[in-house]
């Protein structure tokens, strides 16, 4: 018999084998307040516990797996919320007072570079609950330790108490980058129950977000999870939704509405070679995607926009191998037309489309190999103006810039870019010229494929 807290009796399961090698699980049965109930799987993977706690306040967000905090939490919160629903049960909301308390062991099991439950986590919840539990973890990849919870009967049963409302949740890397990850369960009254976080106006409810401007940040992480940040004023402070899973294999990705039905679209460049277009739902996520280019796409670079002053649909600009730009005409928000020269010569050039000097015809950002950025104004019915190319920008090399119209507002544009640092900033255009580059994110962006709008 082992005594923790009160008058609980300790029994013991049969041995776990995962991977070859055993691992007991030891649970602990409460009889007062707040159900103590404690699962504790040793070695290469899980632990659980039942119990509350509150936590202090947070630092500078960190990168935990490829991921910041936040949308490290978020991507554990849905797929734990996802098990709950499945069985009918109502989601768990996270709370700021938990979350600190599961960051906090999960720092302190990282830093000691060993797993184990927080003894006192209860002690550590806000007053009020009634019943408490803790899950932990190590060594898993943040897409897949709530699988590996669901897997074990005492982490499963903790993530399907029925009337737990409130998580917190908890992920460190040590310093070798393993990580560690806690989740605080609890019960409250409903009256103490945090709101679910609230969208700005306009915002739709995350379970049918998707890219609600023109000029949202949307990225693909290194799991291949799509993301949207939202737009000026909302990375950072507010947590980006995930938008969907399965996007490896892209080169470019780009944010445009295709069929012009007021809906942002996705059309993806494949590195296996194929360009296809996702198109946006009203009610939120994608559509069937369809193929509008079957081969040859892997290798060539693309941009896409409204390219004639005209066009009612966006078109794409290629530039192959070779250096020439073509242009390949969407004439109904459906497939591709055949296409027609544009220039040659591009070589060593990169291609970014976007109306720089605000005439309200498009013009060529081309970035050469030794970082200056040239501008090539179009005539706004299809051909560039016979002009010298002035220079617009210098010291590029080594940044991946992407074309953001709408980012700071409706009318505006600018260039998002990744520099050498794994920074993600922002240049807005000015009065035909580029204003200071605002700092987005100041780390972690080096995994991230950006998309283009």
């Amino acid at each position: 018999m082992q005594l923790i807290g009160s008058a609980e009796v300790e029994r013991h399961s049969a041995p776990l084998f995962l991977g070859g090698r055993k691992y007991l699980f030891t649970l602990h049965a409460p009889a007062n307040r707040g159900r103590l109930l404690t699962a504790t799987l040793a070695a290469v993977a899980l632990a659980v516990a039942l119990i509350s706690v509150p936590a202090p306040a947070r630092a500078a967000e960190p990168v935990v797996g490829g991921y910041s905090l936040s949308q490290a939490r978020k991507i554990i919160l849905d797929d734990t919320n996802a098990i709950r629903t499945g069985l009918g049960l109502k989601p768990v909301v996270e709370s700021a007072a938990l979350n600190s308390v599961a960051q906090n062991w999960s720092t302190s099991q990282a830093q000691v570079g060993a797993m184990s439950h927080n003894p006192a986590y209860s002690s550590q919840y806000p007053a009020g609950w009634t019943t408490a539990s803790e899950n932990v973890a190590y060594g898993y990849a943040v897409t897949a330790v709530v699988a590996g919870w669901k897997a074990s009967p005492g982490h499963y049963r903790n993530i399907t108490q029925s009337s737990a409302n409130v998580i917190g949740i908890g992920v460190a890397a040590d310093s070798n980058g393993r990580l560690y990850y806690t989740q605080n369960f609890a019960t409250y009254p409903a009256s103490a129950v945090p709101a679910p976080p609230t969208a700005s106006p306009g915002t739709p409810a995350p379970s049918s977000a998707s890219i609600r401007n023109a000029g949202d940040v949307v990225v693909i992480d290194g799991a291949g999870s799509l993301w949207n940040y939202g737009k000026q004023g909302e990375i950072g402070a507010v947590a980006p939704t995930r938008i969907g899973t399965g996007w490896q294999g892209i080169k470019e990705l780009h944010v445009t509405d295709w069929n012009s039905d007021g809906v942002q679209d996705l059309v993806a460049q494949r590195k296996s070679g194929t360009l296809s277009v996702y198109p946006g739902l009203k009610t939120g996520g994608f559509g069937t995607a369809f193929l509008i280019g079957s081969g040859g796409w892997g290798d060539v670079e693309v941009d896409i926009a409204k390219w004639k002053a005209t066009d009612a649909y966006p078109s794409v600009l290629r530039k192959d191998g070779a250096g020439a730009l073509w242009l390949y005409p969407n004439a109904q928000g459906k497939g591709l037309s055949p296409r027609t020269a544009i220039a040659s010569g591009w070589s060593g050039l990169t291609v970014k489309i976007v109306d720089f000097d605000k005439d309200g015809k498009q013009d060529v950002l081309a970035t050469n190999s030794a970082g200056d950025m040239l501008l090539y104004r179009t005539n706004g019915s299809g051909s560039f103006v016979n002009e010298p190319r002035p220079r617009i920008g210098s010291g590029w090399s080594g940044f991946t810039a992407v074309v953001l119209t709408g980012f700071a507002g409706a009318d505006s544009a600018g260039i998002i870019a990744k520099d050498p640092a794994g920074r993600l900033l922002y240049y807005p255009i000015v009065a035909k010229a580029f204003g200071s580059p605002q700092v987005l994110g100041a780390s972690g962006w080096g995994p991230m494929t950006l998309s283009n709008n």
